[in-house]
This record gives structure tokens, C-alpha cells and sequence, in this order.
């Protein structure tokens, strides 16, 4: 223990000063002013041998050593390091006994606690202060005063207070809430207490007035959902084994169907390939539709086209109107093709045409149409306008002979003229002799291009605009005539003339040819008359 010697206690001559370390040796002659003795004992001190002993009055008022048996008084004990001593008694100083620090030290448990709220009174100070002070207001009570001593000790002295204060509860306030758990039998969670938030009258009661627990024994009337009591028990089991919004489904079925609103034949199956149109050909059917088709010709093949090797029609038989519908085989916006077996284009010809017939070299497959009539004199073709009026026909003559009959009624006529001189025009045309190149065989006629350049003759070129021509490739004069048209830059469109179409003109020349022999005969026969003479 580090003893300090006050007040210059002499050992000789030299002095030890500000605390200058003074071990067990070199004391002698030395003279110790507000030094430190370090590293002695009392025992050292009354066994030294130096001059130290000398000093008996100095050292006689030092503290004996401190043990169990020589303790130390408390007031002794000085806590602040001021000039103001605060007296702790031996009986305060033993109220110490049984404080643990588990909890911190006993200023932090004192600070911990809730201050005294009641600021109408002079209690708000902490627990410090009015242990520190004697301002405790249990005391002031007790004592029927309002100036207890400074440092009073009755409450210290009550048994042990910091004990007790750790076992009590913290003021409860917004900041430290009060577990639920802690209130009644502990039963109820503060999630369970927290339920009480909004509760505007007696629970029971509300309770009571509530709808008994809905299970399978004891059901809701879905009468009672909703607010117009109009579904009953069994349209609210309809919603079994609804899986999403009903209205959201209701939304995406098909309204009501009726005769003003019917669904499209379209929307009906699962391919989307039957049109309004086609669903009306159902009508009229008096039979089972498979039985009925299983009973006609099935050789229906070849990638989807219909093949038919034999084909009988024994219906429509008196067709005696023009608007009947009971044709025996009819086809609708298509193509007929008869292909007798050459495949080139899929059997189609290059030609325009809504019939399509391919010949082929062999039997009565050879020719393209055969017709037997029903008479000798009966039309065997007849050719209509777009007003489906008739502009010309073949028919028989007799039992040997075919007319060709072209439009020349005078009612399709107008501006009717005689014809003016065909004598030079004849002239001008000039027939020729030729070779065919593919044929290889010699003819002769017209050059329709040199026809076609005759003035006259203009009329006979051809008027439907080449519209089966790659006109791409085709140059046309002011009038659109094309006078070498190609179809392709491979096929050329030949330019064709109706022969029968010269009579007229030759008609005319041959008129005018006969007044001229007529004339030459008349002076002829004056001229032999007057020789004979």
C-alpha cells in the first residue's frame, strides 16, 4: 500500500519533492516533502533500520494495516472529490449487503426506473436525488415536515431498497407497454388483445346478436345472401365447381339464340370451315347424311380431287323451265376439266375457258365433243351475250348438214347503208399461197396482218383487248392494235380471220362486176348488130 508523508517529515539533509519515487534504499539523509512511498508495508516501515525509525511521532499517526479484524470505518471514506464530505454510518454502508451487479450498477438500476410523474408536487426529481438529498416524499409524509436533514438515511435504512426496487414493474406508458400475457390468466396474446381496438360496446351482447357458427350441420340459407332474397338453396348450389368470374364467362358465351339472332354456321364444330351457305344445304334432307353418302360412289381419291371413273345421272329428266334448279349435276363458281389422260398443266389447256377438255389419242377419247340429237334440225351449241341474249348457234340441217347462224336480225342494226364500191378494194386485197410451219403443208388465203392494214378492213380486227396476252410484252397503235401479240414470251397469239366475213365485200365486188358485164354485153350486142347491118 502507497503511503503519501505530509507536512516535511525530516530524514536529513536532502530533500525529495513532486512526488519523486522513494524505494526501500537510499532514505537516508533525505528529507520528503509531497512524495510517494512506494512498495512498503507497515512491517517495512517498523522494521526499518535508517534514521526512518527516528520519525516515530510521524509514522505513529498512519492507518494500522486493514483486515478482518481492523476494519475500516466508512467515515473514513470520502466518495466525491471535493471539499464536501459526505457521512456514511456503518449501519447505511451495510445496506450494501445482498446487491448484485447482474443488473448493472446501482446507479443504472436506480436510472432505469420511472421518474414520479406528479409535477404538481416537488417529488420529480430521481430516485438519486431523493435518496442524496433526503427529499423522498415517503419520509416527508412519515415525518410531518418539508425540510428533512440533508442525507437522510431512513430510507436506505428501511431494509435493503435496491433489492426491491428491481423487482417491481417499470412505468407502463406509450413507450413501454404492458404484455398481454401478464394480464388475468395469461391466456391472451397481445395479437388476441389488439382485437379489442374499435370495439364500441359490450362484447357478449354483439356477440349474441350474431349468426351461430356456419358448418355442414348447421348451414346459411343463401336466401339470407345478398340484399333481394332472390336465390334459393338449389340456384346457389349451381355454383359448384365454378372455377372463375362468372360474369367475366358470361361474357364470352353466346347470347340467347333465336330467329333474330342466330349463330353463324361458321362458329359451329371445332375447324371453322362450314359457311352460313353450306350449313343451308342441310335442308330439305330427309335421311341420315352418312347412310345417304355410304350408298353413293366412293372412289373419291387422288390427293383430294374428286376422280370419277363412271358417273350416272338419272334425275332431271323434264327440266321445262329456264329457271329450274333441278340440273342434275351442277358446279358452282369452278372449272369443269375433262381430262382424258394427258397430264400436261394438270390436265387444263392454255387457253380460257370454263370447260376444259383434254383429248387424247385413243378411242373415243380421240374428239373433244360429241353430240347426238334429239331432232335433225336441233341447235347443237348456242353462243349468248352478257345480257344472255342469243348472238349465234350451230345447228343441224337436215340429217346430213350443220348451219352456222351469226346475229343479223335488223333489229340489232342501225345507220343502215349500201355499201359503197368493193371493185378496187377487191383489188387491193391480195391472196396468197403459203407453207404451214408446223403442219408443213401448203394452203392458201390471206396474211391477216396485211387484211388488218386495209382501211376497210379495220373492223375485222380483233376487239377483246388481248386479255390473254402478257401484254408486257406487246406494243399497240393509237388504236390498241397489237399487230404481232405474244401470250408469252414463249407462245405467240396468232391472229385468226373469219373468211366469212369477205362475203359482203365480195357480195359487193361481184354486183358491181356483173352491172359492168351486163354493160359491155349491151354494146356487144348493138356492135353486132350494127356490123351485121
Amino acid at each position: 500500500m502507497s503511503k503519501t508523508l505530509f507536512n516535511q517529515n525530516t530524514f536529513n539533509e536532502k530533500n525529495v519533492k513532486n512526488s519523486n519515487s522513494l524505494d526501500k534504499v537510499n532514505v537516508a539523509d533525505a528529507t520528503i516533502e509531497n512524495a510517494t512511498i512506494t512498495n512498503l508495508t507497515n512491517t517495512e516501515l517498523q522494521t526499518a533500520t535508517s534514521n526512518i525509525q527516528t520519525n516515530a511521532s510521524a509514522i505513529a499517526g498512519k492507518q494500522d494495516v486493514l483486515s478482518s479484524t481492523n476494519l475500516l470505518n466508512p467515515n473514513f471514506i470520502d466518495a466525491e472529490d471535493d471539499e464536501t464530505s459526505v457521512i456514511i454510518t456503518k449501519s447505511e454502508f451495510g445496506s450494501l449487503t445482498g446487491f448484485t451487479n447482474s443488473l448493472g450498477t446501482i446507479q443504472n438500476q436506480i436510472d432505469s426506473k420511472a421518474k414520479l410523474y406528479d409535477v404538481s408536487l416537488p417529488l420529480v426529481k430521481t430516485v438519486r436525488e431523493l435518496i442524496q438529498f433526503g427529499e423522498n416524499p415517503i419520509l416527508l409524509s412519515i415525518n410531518n415536515t418539508t425540510s428533512p436533514a440533508n442525507g437522510s438515511a431512513a430510507l436506505i435504512t428501511s431494509g435493503g431498497v435496491f433489492t426491491a426496487l428491481s423487482g417491481k414493474q417499470d412505468t407502463i406508458g406509450a413507450g413501454n407497454l404492458l404484455s398481454a400475457t401478464f394480464i388475468g390468466n395469461g391466456g391472451i396474446t397481445d395479437e388476441e388483445f389488439g382485437f379489442l381496438d374499435t370495439v364500441s360496446s359490450n362484447i357478449q351482447d354483439q356477440l349474441d346478436g350474431k349468426q351461430p357458427t356456419i358448418s355442414a350441420s348447421n348451414r346459411i340459407n343463401a336466401s339470407h345472401i345478398g340484399d333481394n332474397n332472390s336465390v334459393s338453396n338449389q340456384e346457389y348450389g349451381f355454383l359448384a365447381t365454378v372455377s372463375s368470374n362468372i360474369q367475366n364467362q358470361l361474357n364470352g358465351k353466346q347470347p340467347t339464340i333465336t330467329s333474330s339472332n342466330r349463330v353463324n354456321a361458321s362458329h359451329i364444330g371445332s375447324n371453322n370451315n362450314i359457311s352460313n351457305t353450306e350449313y343451308g344445304y342441310l335442308n330439305g334432307l330427309d335421311g341420315n347424311i352418312q347412310n345417304q353418302l355410304d350408298g353413293k360412289q366412293s372412289n373419291i381419291t387422288d390427293a383430294g380431287e374428286i376422280v370419277v371413273d363412271q358417273l350416272k345421272i338419272d334425275t332431271a329428266q323434264n327440266v321445262s323451265n329456264n329457271n329450274s334448279t333441278d340440273a342434275a349435276l351442277r358446279i358452282r363458281q369452278g372449272m369443269l376439266l375433262m381430262d382424258c389422260g394427258n397430264t400436261t398443266n394438270n390436265g387444263y389447256t392454255n387457253a380460257n375457258g370454263a370447260i376444259q377438255i383434254n383429248c387424247r389419242d385413243h378411242g373415243k377419247l380421240r374428239d373433244g365433243i360429241s353430240m347426238k340429237a334429239s331432232t335433225n334440225n336441233n341447235v347443237c351449241i348456242h353462243f349468248r351475250n352478257t345480257n344472255d341474249g342469243a348472238r349465234g348457234r350451230i345447228e343441224g340441217n337436215g340429217s346430213s348438214n350443220v348451219r352456222y347462224r351469226t346475229g343479223s336480225d335488223e333489229r340489232l342494226k342501225e345507220d343502215i347503208t349500201d355499201m359503197e364500191s368493193c371493185w378496187e378494194l377487191i383489188k387491193t386485197a391480195k391472196p396468197k399461197s403459203f407453207r404451214w410451219i408446223e403442219e408443213d403443208y401448203y394452203d392458201c388465203g390471206f396474211i391477216a396482218q396485211e387484211i388488218y392494214s386495209i382501211a376497210e378492213f379495220k373492223c375485222l380486227r380483233p376487239r377483246d383487248g388481248y386479255y390473254d396476252c402478257d401484254n408486257s410484252l406487246n406494243t399497240f397503235d393509237e388504236d390498241g392494235y397489237c399487230a404481232y401479240p405474244m401470250e408469252s414470251e414463249e407462245r405467240i397469239r396468232p391472229h385468226m380471220l373469219d373468211y366469212s366475213n369477205f362475203t359482203p365485200y365480195l357480195w359487193k365486188a361481184l354486183q358491181e362486176a356483173i352491172i359492168k358485164i351486163e354493160t359491155l354485153e349491151t354494146k356487144v350486142a348493138i356492135l353486132e348488130e350494127q356490123i351485121i347491118v
